[in-house]
């Protein structure tokens, strides 16, 4: 360690030594859950770590199956950014976290469960609402909101403007999918959405309309990932 005026600041030594220390910590947490769940079956407490824009979408009928199946289970469930969940699996703040996949790193293991569409959202008296079949040609010149950069969406509609010839709105990043669909609803510009969200919370209002691309599946896969030893 080296000592300063504003505290104490690892060596390159010492961190690789903090760093095998957690891994010893968290092999060992993973040997004690592992027989704990061999003798009593599914039990315990899992920390799981979800997006938000996934988790309040997907996981109430889970939980409510999980506690009827395994009342011996204790489910932790911890929101954050995709940028973050990873850095936090890793540190053993969660044992698990549900993401999008794949993950390039040889530290994890993942395991595919769905694919999650991502649906093209305008306000309901937008000139393209009223048209059957919209194409992947037709958001041309359409200004479209964005995600922040913590967002995984973040990219992939940045990318999805660029291919389709879209605008995006330089002047505003959301980092809340609520405020978005009701910037949208308000026809400040359209964007993309996915269908967890779209179908639990934009169907029936009827202020957006919601809709695939014609011959243009943008599908992203979703899973869970874990340590590897865990």
């Amino acid at each position: 360690m080296e000592r300063t005026q504003d505290g104490v600041i690892l060596t390159p030594v010492g961190r690789e030594v903090l760093a095998r220390a957690k891994r010893v910590l968290l092999d060992a947490q993973a040997i004690k859950d592992y027989a704990a769940t061999a003798k009593h079956g599914l039990a315990g407490t899992i920390r799981l770590g979800v997006k938000a824009t996934l988790g309040p979408y997907l996981l109430p009928p889970i939980v409510t199956a999980l506690h009827r199946k395994h009342p011996e289970t204790k489910l932790h469930i911890r929101e954050g950014v995709p940028s973050q969940l990873e850095e936090d699996l890793k540190a053993g703040v969660h044992d698990v976290i549900l993401a999008q996949i794949p993950m390039h790193t040889t530290d994890l293991i993942t395991q595919r469960l769905f694919r999650e569409p991502i649906l093209f959202a305008m306000s309901s008296d937008h000139p393209l609402a009223g048209k059957q079949g919209l194409s992947m040609y037709d958001p041309k010149d359409q200004p479209v909101l964005p995600f922040a950069p913590d967002y995984y969406l973040h990219d992939q509609v940045h990318a999805l403007c660029e291919e389709f010839g879209a605008q995006v709105v330089r002047d505003y990043e959301g980092t809340n999918l609520d405020a978005l669909r009701q910037m949208v609803s308000m026809n400040m510009g359209a964007t993309f959405l996915p269908a967890l969200y779209s179908q639990s919370e934009v169907s029936s209002l009827g202020d957006v309309v919601i809709t695939p691309l014609a011959k243009r599946s943008i599908s992203p896969s979703i899973g869970l990932v874990w340590r590897k030893g865990a």
